[in-house]
């Protein structure tokens, strides 16, 4: 077998076998919750900012207020990591990812980190229109 067919035929082999995989990742998850604990915690101590684009992920897919307003989070792993050092989130006591516009989808031009607090307050100004 060619290294092209070889290939070919891993994707092929992953496409049909992708749910029975993840149930078995699911498996393994929960009968080691303990470890996997332990393990996304080192995870997300290394990679900061991994966790904040998960969360994002997480709100528009599952959140039925983001859903419902078609909010998608188009962000990507060196995209977040690049806005996690453009806005020096390492500093602030409890970043947040903020949408510049609300209205819009979290993308690199419309997101920023900023302190919680901070994100808070703005969330909750009354808005002059």
């Amino acid at each position: 077998m060619s290294p092209e067919e070889r290939k070919e035929y891993k994707k092929q082999w992953r496409a049909k076998n992708r749910d029975k995989c993840n149930g078995y990742k699911r498996k393994y998850r929960k009968a080691n919750r303990d470890k996997m604990n332990e393990y996304d915690q080192q995870y997300y101590e290394k990679y900061p900012w991994m966790k904040y684009l998960k969360w994002a992920k997480d709100r528009c897919s599952r959140s039925s207020h983001y859903t419902s307003r078609q909010i998608k989070c188009l962000l990507t792993s060196k995209e977040i990591k690049e806005l996690w050092f453009r806005d020096s989130a390492i500093k602030l006591k409890k970043p947040s990812l903020d949408r510049k516009d609300p209205k819009q989808n979290y993308t690199f031009e419309n997101c920023q980190f900023m302190e919680f607090i901070e994100n808070i307050r703005k969330a909750h100004t009354p808005k002059n229109t």
